[in-house]
């Protein structure tokens, strides 16, 4: 019985053992022959770590560690100093095999887990020192062509404001795709955190930032999924996107609300979108609109809404043009007016029910750009 329990691990690829209650020699052969996280239940039910992870020395491929392949670009963080790849440099992209993955994160110990959500999310450093981002693609009836198509299209893509995807693994069922690291969290982070360090000039920076990449997959035909949780930052905060084009069901999380009550999922989908079913750039551009209100206004809660969702809170006030009500109290004393108007003009433009009536992505970057470079604090009046 110990040999098959052994055997299934293995085969299964688990990261943590449950073991019964078993004989020392058992245990010892478990433990001797499993290198992953081992845990035992007590006579009273308790679950308890009998082993952490153990790493077993694994050749990861020379694609991954060698350093003169690997140029850096020389902006790096200015508060952690976090490089990352030259994006005009030689093309880098591997595949991995799961033992490869498994060698970097400990056996996907939870020490490394960036995200304790249903998508698993792990951090590691290849050899060479370069930190990546391991995430599990979690379309089980995805074919493995169609992920390798997938992550081939992703992994030419190269601009400023998007996360690099440098490789990714496809083994059996295991799908993983590993993105390179990004210092300072992603902008859900920040908002739910109500963190003051998201001043109006960096709000204006990561917007704009935030449409460039848009308009930039738009032109690679990569379309949907974009939420604050999509748009990772840098210590400096410039924005870049990631896992944009990945979600099939954008409903999936519809019931679900974190324990701050806050905005939920589907309020960043195009009201056209429950008919069609289609990502576009219309769509994106709506949900485009809901992050720049949101960087607007902060993240709310449904008790600072009055119960109401974000979007049916913030649309009378916007109709009524009582803009002051929507803007975060932390950056009133912070913002420019004239911005703050013509901010406002712009996200109800992306919001228009009528997606005919929406701005193109290329109309709103150049807005945002002639609005980020207005520096003088006028008055609206």
């Amino acid at each position: 019985m110990k040999e098959l329990a052994v055997q299934v691990a293995k085969d299964f690829g688990a990261t943590y053992v449950l073991l019964d209650s078993l004989k020392k020699e058992d245990q010892k052969y478990v433990l001797d022959n499993l290198t992953c996280t081992i845990l035992t239940m007590s006579r009273t039910g308790r679950v308890e770590i009998l082993r952490d992870p153990k790493r077993e020395d694994v050749n990861i491929g020379t694609n991954s560690t060698n350093m003169q392949e690997l140029i850096f670009d020389e902006n790096n963080c200015t508060v952690c100093g976090h490089e990352r790849l030259l994006l005009n440099g030689p093309g880098f992209f591997t595949q991995l095999s799961y033992a490869e993955l498994a060698y970097l994160t400990y056996g996907f110990s939870q020490k490394y887990m960036l995200s304790r959500s249903r998508k698993r999310v792990y951090k590691g450093t290849l050899p060479s020192g370069l930190q990546i981002v391991i995430r599990k693609h979690f379309f089980a009836t995805i074919k493995e062509y169609e992920f390798r198509s997938l992550a081939l299209t992703l992994g030419n893509l190269r601009h400023e404001n998007v996360a690099t995807l440098l490789g990714f693994c496809s083994e059996g069922y295991h799908r993983f795709l590993v993105y390179e690291y990004v210092c300072h969290e992603s902008l859900t982070t920040h908002l739910s955190a109500r963190s003051k360090e998201l001043t109006w000039e960096r709000r204006l920076k990561i917007a704009l930032g935030t449409c460039k990449g848009l308009q930039y997959l738009h032109s690679n035909n990569i379309f949907g999924s974009l939420r604050p949780k999509n748009i990772l930052l840098t210590h400096d905060f410039q924005p870049r996107l990631a896992n944009i084009g990945l979600m099939k069901n954008p409903y999936e999380d519809l019931n679900h609300m974190s324990e701050a009550r806050v905005l939920k999922t589907f309020e960043y989908l195009a009201p056209e979108y429950g008919e069609t079913g289609t990502d576009s750039s219309d769509t994106d551009v709506y949900s485009f609109g809901v992050v720049l209100l949101e960087l607007l206004t902060g993240r709310k809660t449904l008790e600072e809404t009055r119960g109401e969702s974000f979007l049916r809170w913030a649309r009378p006030l916007l109709e009524e043009k009582v803009y002051m009500e929507l803007v975060d109290p932390s950056i009133k004393d912070d913002m420019n007016l004239l911005q703050l108007v013509l901010i406002v003009r712009l996200l109800e433009n992306c919001l228009s029910y009528d997606p005919r009536e929406r701005c193109s992505i290329s109309e709103v970057v150049t807005d945002l750009t002639h609005i980020v470079g207005i520096q003088d604090h006028y008055s609206p009046v």
